[in-house]
């Protein structure tokens, strides 16, 4: 759908496909999307991420890994395979995180735990790059209805999430995609987290489990 929306309004674009969970697939994606762009890359997005609630006693080591490996190790990898390309464009990196990597989460433990290491990651990254001229920056969307995982969620869940917020209102899917394109071109911007989270205040510590 959004491929043929592309199209229609006469922007080239492909569509990539894999798990990012696995070792291998990073490198495979780039390298097409490369193909396909004649070498040129400017601005990666590690969007790609998996969420399954779960008590920390019950979670499973296999469910650890799946977490940690498509939330945290994939954008390493991915960024790692798209190094040589971003050098040459002097261009962007932005990595979508959560409110649960620097506030964590009951029922959340794995997710939380790759967020958080995904912003430690993008600080990092924007000191050892930057002398190269690449921006590495993180975006916190917040709770999105739009989303596969937003529309996931049950409605008691969405009735919280909205009562955590001044506002009583979320941020959308075209404010966080504005705010991702913006930090593709702002040269002098890196090593930020720019939250659009409207949850504010101890209340705002999201809960995927009873108890």
């Amino acid at each position: 759908m959004v491929l043929q929306e592309l199209e229609a309004e006469g922007t080239r674009a492909c569509r990539l496909v894999g798990d990012l969970g696995a070792v291998g697939t990073g490198r495979r994606i780039v390298d097409e999307f490369l193909a396909f762009s004649g070498g040129e890359l400017d601005l990666l997005v590690n969007n790609a991420g998996c969420f399954r609630a779960g008590a920390l006693p019950r979670v499973s080591e296999e469910e650890w890994d799946r977490q940690v490996s498509v939330n945290l190790s994939g954008v390493f990898r991915t960024i790692r395979a798209a190094l040589e390309a971003l050098r040459l464009s002097r261009g962007a990196i932005v990595n979508v995180s959560s409110i649960c990597g620097f506030r964590g989460a009951q029922g959340a433990g794995p997710y939380s735990a790759a967020k958080a290491g995904l912003e430690a990651l993008t600080r990092s990254a924007a000191l050892e790059l930057g002398e190269q001229g690449i921006r590495v920056n993180a975006v916190i969307p917040g709770f999105l209805r739009e989303t596969d995982m937003g529309a996931a969620s049950d409605a008691g869940y969405v009735e919280a999430v909205l009562a955590q917020s001044p506002l009583g209102r979320t941020a959308d899917v075209a404010s966080a995609a504005r705010v991702i394109a913006d930090l593709g071109k702002l040269t002098a911007v890196t090593g930020q987290v720019i939250s659009l989270e409207s949850r504010v205040g101890r209340a705002d510590m999201p809960r995927f489990f009873a108890g």
